[in-house]
């Protein structure tokens, strides 16, 4: 809930506000990882914001570090909210990969900051893993 100014008025709504997310709960983020022969897949379940960025952007890192050249898809279908931190990890992300990285059926709340920030669009999206094959 935004606190009230004086004069009766409402603070301006947050990031998390319009997410739903509440600053009081515990952050979490379960990161797994699955190898198909065309990519490899990195599921997030959870929360992708100040608290879960530095792990995500880890599991992403490993799997293109050293030069490793590879297709990374982001599975989005379990976060429950991401904030500018998680977006900023996204294009992170998709730097590290050398632009080689899809977002798997971002979740609503996802889409909903993607469209917010005019971002949609920049990073491809695929519906399902059909689409990367292996």
């Amino acid at each position: 809930m935004r606190p009230e100014i004086p004069g009766g008025r409402r603070a301006p709504a947050t990031l998390g506000d319009i997410a739903g997310h509440d600053d009081n709960e515990v952050v979490h983020m379960e990161i797994g990882r699955d190898q198909r022969a065309n990519a490899t897949v990195i599921r997030l379940v959870g929360e992708l914001d100040l608290a879960t960025a530095p792990d995500v952007l880890a599991a992403v890192e490993a799997e293109v570090g050293n030069g490793k050249r590879v297709h990374l898809v982001l599975d989005m279908s379990g976060v429950s909210f991401i904030d500018s931190t998680g977006v900023r990890t996204l294009l992170e992300a998709a730097r590290a990969a050398d632009s080689s990285l899809s977002l798997l059926a971002p979740s609503p709340a996802v889409t909903r900051v993607l469209e917010l920030t005019e971002l949609r669009g920049h990073l491809p999206e695929i519906p399902d893993l059909d689409a990367v094959g292996g």
